[in-house]
């Protein structure tokens, strides 16, 4: 028979490892947060860590979304607007084709830092969910980066039988 210790472990874990599931993966953590948060410290812990965890990563998602359709829509006005107030071969376009350029350049290339960047977080996010499953499995009180010690402290600060009657 399993101990309830370990089975606390395998749920907590599986808080983290739902991470795969990206943006439905928050549904594992947030059922075991509402259901089992007042069962242990371990299950309470872990489970608020996964779903923070896993909302700022969607989160993050959808901005990083929004930018680049924010810059590709930018660039389409700006490059519209230069083409339709200075037509080719008008007379006052002269040097205006080169900072146009530029500036079309430039937005560019933050569209391609942006996608790039996303193409090497969006791994690093998973991997690190994944560890964290792992190591909640074998037993040590994993941590998020920044957030899991944050979120310790706030529980601390919540009486263990908060919630009961």
């Amino acid at each position: 028979m399993i101990s309830e210790e370990r089975e606390d472990r395998w749920v907590a874990a599986l808080c983290h490892a739902s991470v795969v599931l990206f943006m439905v993966g928050a549904i594992v953590p947030l059922v075991v947060w509402v259901t089992q948060k007042d069962r242990s410290k371990i299950l309470r812990f872990h489970a608020l860590q996964g779903l923070v965890y896993q909302m700022a990563g969607t989160l993050s998602y959808f901005l990083i979304m929004i930018i680049m359709f924010l810059l590709g829509i930018g660039l389409m006005v700006f490059a519209l607007l230069v083409g339709a107030m200075f037509p080719e071969g008008s007379s006052g376009s002269q040097g205006i084709g080169g900072v146009a350029a530029l500036v079309i350049g430039i937005m560019f290339v933050l569209i391609m830092l942006v996608q790039f960047g996303s193409i090497l977080i969006g791994p690093l996010y998973i991997l690190l969910g994944l560890w964290g499953g792992l190591r909640t499995l074998r037993g040590v009180n994993f941590h998020y980066p920044f957030l899991g010690k944050f979120i310790e402290r706030r529980l601390e600060a919540i009486p263990d039988n908060a919630g009961k009657e």
